[in-house]
């Protein structure tokens, strides 16, 4: 099956791959059980088989994409050893910095065991952001550790395949095709505009000349919340009617505000970049086992004034985010996303659209036990080479504990930054719940 490459989200992730080892997304699962490199290679085969967006390459000049199945080879597949099992996130950090060969496949996995636990591995895959959102990352990992336990208990289950899925473009609504679709197209970039122009928010300054894209590098801070900090953000968000996504963004806000403001009287613009699920709002509803680029973002626009409390600011935040979410704005965001945009970013990195935060937040809603295999942590982070100036964190609820990954340009802020900015978010989150003991970092 070959085909040009019709959708521009595709060509914006593959330029930023090509180009700046940015827009990568690396999933890692912490696993218990005897996963062998035999197992898993099999597994990957499978998973492979029952995707066909696994089995794309992409070929063609860098000004004419073309997504090829002829020549793709396996899932390419590393196994390492460390002394500690800390070392996932150096080798996390590692993948972030490296393109995907997109011209043999699109994903990679690492198959990782630390040498001071034993019955303890680490899966982590780095997959183009072009054929999967975060959804789809949690799903494949899924998938894959169920045809782990298929393969152990000696009965592994025949893979079908999945069908095709159409161009997302072509499943679109009404509002962002055609006549209609341009016209909204030209308010959304008209009443983007006027909102920056009007509240100019505030964004990171580089701490040090950005090298060249060559020598660029992605940097990764992970907080993980224990259960009972877990439990009681999320009962503090249902008694102010929130959800945790939005108490997230209000503490990335507010820490953010604070690095940048000192005077804590002085009001502070941010604009808020949150993503969310497209599969149930287009016209042709798209289920979980499906891998797919089904996502876009909305954004919103909010001024933090020393007066309001935080829940007050967050149920501000929950209204213009419910507002946005009744617009056509999520689908022209998606649409809109193109290579033009990738270049510029990449010419102007500290320059992001002006984004003060970008929050992606889900439930890993997949099981935790699969016979001989236990899933006990799964996190998500993304590669930011360039992505200067932006708070941006991937947030998972797994096994009541919320996981906190903050992914940030390691050349323009240093990792002591954003370590304090991160303790800065958990902090929020703790006293917003009146929390008195000190939240458990695990």
């Amino acid at each position: 099956m070959n085909g040009q490459v019709d959708h521009n989200y595709f060509e914006y992730c593959e330029f930023a791959n090509r180009v700046a080892r940015t827009s990568n997304v690396i999933t890692i699962s912490r696993i218990r059980g005897p996963l062998t490199e035999a197992v898993l290679s099999q597994a990957l085969t499978m998973a492979q088989k029952r995707h066909p967006c696994l089995n794309y390459r992409i070929g063609g000049s860098s000004n004419s994409l073309i997504l090829e199945t002829e020549g793709t080879s396996k899932i390419p597949l590393f196994v390492l050893r460390g002394s500690h099992s800390d070392r996932w996130q150096d080798i996390a950090l590692e993948e972030a910095n490296k393109a995907i060969n997109s011209s043999q496949a699109l994903l990679r996995a690492v198959l990782f065991y630390p040498d001071n636990e034993a019955d303890i591995s680490y899966l982590i895959t780095t997959i183009h952001h072009g054929i999967a959102d975060a959804l789809s990352n949690i799903q494949l990992h899924g998938d894959i550790l169920t045809y782990c336990q298929d393969i152990v208990s000696g009965n592994p289950t025949e893979v079908s395949s999945l069908p095709v899925l159409p161009p997302i473009d072509n499943l679109m609504p009404e509002s962002a095709r055609g006549f209609k679709g341009k016209l909204n197209t030209l308010l959304f970039i008209l009443q983007f505009g006027l909102k920056q122009l009007w509240y100019r928010p505030k964004i990171l300054q580089t701490e040090q000349p950005l090298p060249s894209l060559e020598l660029c590098r992605s940097g990764y801070v992970n907080r993980q919340l224990d259960e009972r900090f877990t439990q009681n953000l999320v009962d503090c968000c249902k008694r102010e009617k929130v959800s945790t996504h939005v108490a997230l963004c209000t503490a990335m806000m507010l820490s953010l505000a604070r690095k940048i403001e000192s005077n804590t009287q002085n009001a502070v613009s941010m604009s808020c970049c949150t993503t969310i699920s497209l599969r149930k709002s287009l016209e042709q509803i798209i289920g979980r086992e499906h891998i797919g680029m089904l996502s876009s973002c909305i954004i919103s626009h909010q001024t933090l004034r020393p007066n309001k409390s935080f829940w007050e600011l967050a149920r501000g935040l929950k209204q213009k985010l419910q507002y946005r979410l009744m617009e056509p704005d999520p689908f022209i965001q998606l649409l809109m996303t193109s290579r033009k945009m990738a270049e510029s970013f990449v010419k102007n990195p500290n320059k992001v659209m002006s984004l003060s935060v970008l929050a992606g937040s889900l439930q890993a809603n997949i099981p935790e036990s699969y016979g001989e295999f236990e899933l006990e942590e799964i996190h998500l982070t993304a590669a930011a080479a360039v992505h200067g100036g932006t708070l941006c964190v991937g947030a998972i609820a797994f096994r009541k504990k919320l996981s906190l990954n903050f992914f940030y340009s390691e050349s323009s802020i240093s990792r002591h930054t954003m370590e304090s900015l991160a303790d800065s978010v958990v902090f929020y989150l703790s006293e917003a719940c009146k929390q008195k003991l000190e939240p458990t970092l695990v």
